[in-house]
């Protein structure tokens, strides 16, 4: 996943993390996301980790983050989900989720995504994410 920040072009590396009946469908396949189908392909394979079903995947996801971080890997969520659970939890700092989680919004007929504050809910230093899809 390639991003300009900053004027500076930077790649990320993607990780989908996914509950295994969303991606495989469930007993009766019907539980299935809707065009699951592409986050089985070999392209993706490498970036696609499937979390058990009935187990909270938010725990999974913060977790990892938590672990990269402190192995000096910069990593961030990208999601819509504010995690508040969690923090009030103690599962994670609210300083760390503030400054890793990156919320989004699709731009109208584009392949683009921005990423805003999602304490404020204001727009970031305009870091513009492309994929293509």
């Amino acid at each position: 996943m390639r991003a300009n920040e900053n004027n500076l072009s930077v790649e990320y590396i993607p990780m989908v993390f996914v509950a295994d009946h969303v991606l495989n469908g469930g007993r009766n396949g019907a539980m299935a996301a809707f065009a699951a189908h592409k986050l089985r392909t070999d392209e993706m394979k490498a970036f696609v980790t499937t979390t058990p079903s009935g187990r909270d995947d938010d725990v999974i996801q913060l977790s990892y983050l938590i672990r990269e971080n402190e192995q000096g890997r910069l990593t961030y969520i990208v999601s819509q989900d504010l995690f508040t659970d969690h923090v009030r939890s103690g599962l994670i700092s609210a300083e760390l989720l503030d400054s890793r989680l990156l919320s989004f919004a699709f731009l109208a007929d584009s392949r683009e995504v921005i990423n805003y504050c999602h304490t404020s809910r204001r727009r970031s230093s305009g870091v513009v994410m492309s994929q293509s899809w």
